[in-house]
Formats: C-alpha cells, structure tokens, sequence
C-alpha cells in the first residue's frame, strides 16, 4: 500500500519542475493504484498536496477519494473544504490540462450527494466548479452543467438552475463548438434536465423547446435519454395543445423508437385529443382510468404518473372552457353531465372555482340560484412594460425586414436574373448603358411596370441620366435598373400635379436609388422632370434639376 502512494506522489511531487502535460500523464498511469491505498492515508495526502499548493494532483487524489463512496460522504463538510480549495489551486492555465479529470471528480462528487439524499450541499460548490471551468464566460455550457441541473432536481432548488438555463440555444452550441471537448451525454442531459426544471415550474413552453432540442439533436441511433425526453415531450405538447408530430429534422432511428418505445404516451396524448374535439365522448371518457390501470407500472417507472395526470386535468378545463363558449349560465349540477367526467369531477362547484381564481374561464358562480355565470370574454390584463418592450421588438424587426428588402432590390445578381426572365423586351434602351429589368420583388404586376416605364418623365429621366458622367463613373457600365416598388406609396405615386418614382440601379461598381421628381401645371398635361436624385451607399448628390 506504502508503495502505491508513493508511486502517485512521486507523479504529483514533479509538479513545478517538470512540464504539465508530463505532469498530468504521470498521475493518470499513477491513479489506478489508489484503490490499494487505505481512505484515511487517501485523505491525509489530499490535505498534503493542498498545503503544497499542488491543485493538479490534489484534484487527481481527491477524485479517489470520492469514489470510496459512503466513506468520503460520512465527512461531507470536510469533502466540501478539500473540493473547494483544489477548485481555487487550480489556474486558467492548467484548467486546460486536467479538463477531463476536473469535470469527472466534481460530477462524481455530485452524484455521490444524489445518492446519499444531501443534494443540496453540493449545489454551491458545483457552480464554484463551472465558473473555473467556464472562466467567468456567460453562454458556454461543460460537462458539469448537467451534474449541477441533476442537483437542483433532486433538491428541488430551481433557482441556481435558472441563470444557466435562461440563455440563448444557438450561442449554446457555437460555445461548445469553440470551448472544450463536449461530450454528447452532457449535451442530452443538459437539454433534458432543462426540460425537467421548466415542467417542475409548469413553465410548458420552455419545457416543450428544451426537450424539443434533446430529441432533435443529431444521432446515429436513439439513446435512453431522447426516448425519455420525448415521452415528457408527447405529455408537455398536450397541455400547450401543440401538434404531437417532431421537425422534420428530427433523428430517423428517434422516430422509429417513438413508435415502439413510447405506445402509451401516445395512446396518452390520442385520448387526450379525443376528448378536446369531442369525437365520441362517451366511449372514450374513461380512457385515462383504463391507461393508469394498464400501463400505471411503466408511467410510475418513467416517473411521469404525474406529468399524465397533469394532462387529464387540462382535458377537464379544456372541456370546461369549451361550455364558457356555449352557455352564458349553466347549473352546476349539469356542469358534470356535459362534461362526462363523472368519476374525475367529484365536485363541479370546486372545479369551476379553481379554474375562475386561476383566470383560465372569466365568470363567477351564483349561489343563490347554484349555476355558473360564463362571461363573454375574458379580462386580460396588459403589463405596459411588456407591450412597449414587445412594440420596439416589431419596430426594430420592421427595420430590419425592410432593409432586407432595400439590399435584395439592389443586388447585382438579383438584377441581372431577374432581367434574364424579362426577356429581350426591355434591354438596350438607352445607348447600351443601361438595360432595364422586367421583374421585381414586389411588383404587383408586370403590366403595371411596363405603364410606369412607358410614362414620358420616367422615359425622360433615363435619357438624362444615360448622359451623366459623374453617375456612370460612380455605378459603372453598364447600370441595371431594377423595378419600382409600387408597394411603397410614401416614394412611388402619381397624382393630378406631381409625381415621384424611386428607382433601384445597380452597375459593375456600386448600386443605389434614382429619385424622379415631376410636376405638370394641369391634370391634361405631361409631367416634366423637375429634379433627379441619387441616394448611394456613399451619400446621395444631384443629377438634374430645372
């Protein structure tokens, strides 16, 4: 035993004087020979290496320590201090090296609380955990960020869980991408145990989007953790009162382990749809007593008796909800015989005053005359902070759609495709400097175009422009036009006296808008161009003006 601990320390006293990653392989070949030496010399070497600042070998001992199980726990609170001193010993610069074997100690440490039911004492020192790991970066998720999630379920402590799942999926897997090697269970865990805390807080959409993402990420074959986030998924889907059906981009060999493995989520969420629709109430009410009473064993297996029962009792307000739409007032002793429920719905008045109280159905109930009084419509209530945050979200998109639009109307290569489909009916007109395009983004119609290209100003202001050095020189030749978007009435309009066209162009060089401007003293006249402008990416400048 002397000589297995004196093999380790051998490997961790070259700490310091040799270089890490030699460092790091000597301990991993020492390592196995730990399980010969007795706890207590185990946990008086782990202190050792401490005091000599030694975090890379302390955390390579203490991973040995914590795999003796019902020993190292018997003494959490010294655990803990030992956890969180080799967390503090341990620089950026060796994070690198000993990534593997950081993240394997302080998950074992984690399920080593599970087991022994003192989830809670490990909550803190995991997040000590992934911030070394994460140096301080928001958006990266390690392979500890599962272990932490499977804490605060078994705790039933969300909040910690909370600031790691409240982050955007797509900066998620770009981190992951750049940071440290990710393995696939952590990614499926993290994605399920996320799903796990939202259905715990009833918060269904966020649920539904964390499973939705662990049952699509891309795999050769279906693990026990996507068919066990998609059962949860089918159950969730229901009470959001979504489609069953996965994206398409879902995992083949999922969904044929859908089919096999999750029979009775199904027969679950067909029964449920069933009895949301109507379709043969009274064959089909008593279909959740026949599931628990048939498949009770697999639903409490899966843990998800709950989660099921969750779904019958939003069948029952779904039905309920559907009488606030028929009846303005209905006895509550015919509540229960329109619903059906005669075994689920003990008693009416408490149902239709739960969900009354909980803003699901707008009404109140009548007891003088012992009925339920349904409103027309519901009081929602606006949160002014939200409609204004939700307004600028509208403003903001609108901006970015339309300058979407300005860009797609100006691209060089949308200009000349779409002079291709125009055909030779409008190239050529001016000199070979410009050829004129056919086709837009949102033209209403082809005729149209061509009244616009036929009026006399727009023929005028091209045969002024086909002229202009200083706008061949900037765009250069030749110039594309492009169609006028006759959607935007605010820039292209004719009305009695003036009229104003704001058309794309684009050349080898540059590309940007010619503003016609026209006016005409009578209705029965000709307009005449009054000025011509041109907006660039640069700026704009004057072309014309009378």
């Amino acid at each position: 035993m002397v000589n297995a601990l004196q093999s380790f320390m051998a490997a961790a006293n070259q700490y310091g004087s040799h270089p890490l990653k030699e460092v790091v392989e000597a301990l991993k070949k020492a390592t196995p020979t730990l399980n010969k030496v007795s706890y207590a010399d185990i946990d008086k070497f782990v202190d050792v290496l401490i005091g000599k600042n030694n975090g890379v070998g302390a955390c390579f001992l203490l991973h040995g320590k914590i795999k003796r199980g019902s020993e190292a726990v018997a003494d959490y609170l010294q655990l803990l201090t030992q956890s969180k001193k080799v967390i503090d010993l341990i620089n950026d610069s060796e994070i690198e090296y000993v990534y593997e074997k950081f993240s394997q100690t302080f998950t074992d440490l984690a399920l080593l609380y599970v087991d022994n039911k003192i989830p809670l004492h490990g909550i803190k020192i995991l997040k000590f955990a992934i911030q070394k790991l994460t140096r301080g970066v928001n958006g990266t998720i390690t392979n500890l960020h599962p272990a932490l999630l499977g804490l605060c379920l078994a705790a039933n402590r969300f909040d910690p869980a909370l600031e790691y799942l409240n982050l955007d999926a797509e900066a998620i897997f770009l981190n992951a991408i750049n940071g440290p090697v990710l393995d696939s269970q952590s990614i499926l865990l993290f994605f399920y145990y996320g799903g796990m805390i939202y259905i715990a807080l009833e918060m269904w959409e966020e649920a539904s989007f964390y499973l939705q993402t662990c049952v699509c990420l891309p795999a050769v074959s279906a693990s026990a953790i996507m068919v066990e986030a998609l059962k949860k998924l089918i159950l969730v889907n229901c009470i959001l009162d979504k489609n069953e059906a996965l994206p398409s981009y879902r995992s083949a060999a999922l969904q044929r382990a859908s089919q096999f493995k999750c029979t009775t989520y199904h027969a679950v969420a067909a029964s449920y749809n069933e009895i949301c629709t109507k379709k043969d109430l009274s064959k089909i009410k008593r279909k959740f007593s026949l599931i628990f009473n048939k498949d009770g064993d697999q639903l409490r297996t899966d843990k998800n008796t709950g989660l099921v029962r969750k779904v019958q009792d939003h069948s029952i307000f779904v039905r309920t909800n559907q009488l606030s739409q028929v009846f303005t007032r209905l006895k509550l002793s015919d509540v229960r015989a329109y619903l059906e429920f005669k075994d689920e719905v003990a008693d009416p008045e408490i149902l239709v005053q739960s969900l009354i109280q909980k803003s699901l159905i707008n009404g109140q109930i009548d007891q003088r005359t012992e009925s339920v009084i349904f409103a027309e419509s519901a009081k929602v209530d606006i949160d002014a902070n939200q409609l204004e945050s939700a307004m600028k979200n509208c403003v903001e998109l609108s901006e970015v759609l339309y300058k979407c639009h300005q860009e797609m109307n100006l691209h060089p290569i949308y200009l000349q495709k779409s002079g291709k489909k125009g055909g030779a009916s409008g190239s050529n007109q001016f000199a070979g400097n410009m050829m004129m395009e056919d086709e837009g983004v949102v033209a209403p119609s082809k005729s149209v175009q061509n009244k616009v290209r036929s009026s006399p100003h727009y023929k005028q202001a091209f045969e002024i422009i086909s002229n202009h050095d200083r706008l061949l020189d900037e765009l250069g030749k030749p110039i594309q036009i492009g169609t006028v978007d006759l959607a935007d009435r605010r820039r292209n309009y004719i009305d009695e006296k003036i009229s104003e066209f704001r058309v794309p162009v684009s050349g080898p060089l540059s590309s940007g808008y010619i503003n016609i401007m026209a006016h005409r003293q009578d209705k029965d006249d000709e307009f005449k161009v009054s000025q011509l402008l041109f907006e660039g990416l640069d700026g704009e400048f004057l072309l014309y003006k009378k």
